[in-house]
């Protein structure tokens, strides 16, 4: 009886370590805030797993311990009949890296041991439903900038963060940039406000506002304006009309030139970053002088191929002497355009920049 009662023991210990390994590989797919881990046991093992998920690689965190109604951040299952494991996991915050990592019990007095890795799942940038902004011009240097989240789509947005930044410069810099609060908060039917004042008239302005949903989705976006015109969206029937007011377009353009722009205008399309703008004299003239340097490098061109073509169908001696000297000239002539143009902006690109410029005037009569 002893016997039998022994076997039965060391049969019944070793039945949950029969067949099975130490380690399983571990995976996780991601759709929006939902991740999804699973690992494949040995099929037919006896063992449970528990599953821990935190914000922090060394698990001294637990995110979803303050969000009630979502899963614990260990939850512990048995494998199925083919050794398949797998949890689903509503987390709570969006475009976040939460760590993963599963620990094996085997029935039976076997400790627990860790059955896998640690593995990263990133949760998806969710998008954000909200209706572009709106102004109102007010009275000088006042205008009031209006936004709607969609409350349809986003149950909880009285819990968003909305905030507002404006600077006269489209990368907003820190030094060059005033941060400004809602006027009213957000209303019951999502839309919110923000009444900006002190502006400049006339004065073109960057206006951005940060949206920043409770699962941490994130939405930016960036809108010149003036205080009498109001928004001016890029590509906007304002924006359109403003720039034409401020810019001249050549009734016969230049290769590459066919608007010249006003000082401020020009000003404001360095300062968001872009280039190639004509905007006054000293430009016009080195603009001028390029052009000039390539038109008399193609007429030369030109002039070598007909003048080479001369001095090889010509048998009479006075022609190909003749076509011969032209053609001289005529490489002399472009080695002598190019080389000059490249040897001043070597030694110093001011030469070629023409730095000389023509001041305000001032005209008055006594």
């Amino acid at each position: 009886m002893k016997y039998c009662i022994a076997l039965l023991f060391c049969l019944w210990v070793s039945i949950p370590t029969y067949g099975h390994t130490a380690t399983y590989p571990l995976s996780a797919t991601v759709e929006g805030r939902v991740i999804t881990p699973t690992l494949i046991a040995s099929k037919g093992t006896l063992s449970t797993f528990t599953i821990s998920i935190s914000d922090s690689p060394s698990f001294t965190t637990n995110p979803l311990a303050t969000f009630p109604g979502l899963p614990e951040s260990t939850l512990t299952k048995p494998a199925d009949s083919s050794g398949k494991v797998t949890w689903q996991l509503t987390m709570p915050y969006a475009n976040t890296v939460y760590y993963a990592r599963v620990t094996e019990k085997v029935v039976g007095p076997t400790v627990a041991q860790i059955a896998s890795d640690t593995i990263t799942a990133t949760t998806a940038q969710e998008q954000l439903f909200y209706a572009p902004l709106t102004s109102t011009p007010g009275d000088t240097g006042i205008i009031t900038i209006t936004g709607k989240i969609d409350t349809g789509k986003h149950p909880d947005f009285s819990a968003f963060s909305i905030t507002g930044y404006i600077s006269d410069l489209n990368t907003f810099p820190s030094e060059n940039t005033k941060q400004v609060s809602l006027s009213k908060g957000i209303a019951t039917d999502g839309s919110y406000t923000w009444l900006l004042n002190a502006l400049t008239p006339n004065k073109k302005y960057f206006f951005k506002q940060v949206i920043l949903s409770p699962s941490k989705a994130t939405a930016t976006d960036i809108v010149p304006f003036t205080a009498d015109k109001g928004l001016m969206p890029e590509g906007s029937t304002v924006a359109s009309d403003d720039y034409n007011l401020r810019s001249y377009r050549l009734l016969a353009p230049f290769p590459k030139f066919s608007v010249f722009l006003d000082p401020d205008l020009c000003a404001e399309q360095r300062a968001e970053g872009k280039t190639g703008q004509i905007c006054d004299i000293n430009e016009f003239l080195n603009y001028i002088l390029k052009l000039l340097v390539a038109i008399t490098a193609v007429f030369l061109i030109v002039k070598i191929i007909l003048v080479g073509i001369k001095y090889m169908i010509t048998d009479i001696a006075n022609v190909k002497a003749s076509a011969k000297s032209e053609l001289m000239g005529a490489v002399t002539g472009l080695l002598v355009a190019l080389t000059s143009y490249l040897i001043l902006n070597t030694i110093n690109p001011k030469l070629v920049d023409n730095s000389v410029g023509l001041g305000n005037v001032n005209v008055g009569v006594e």
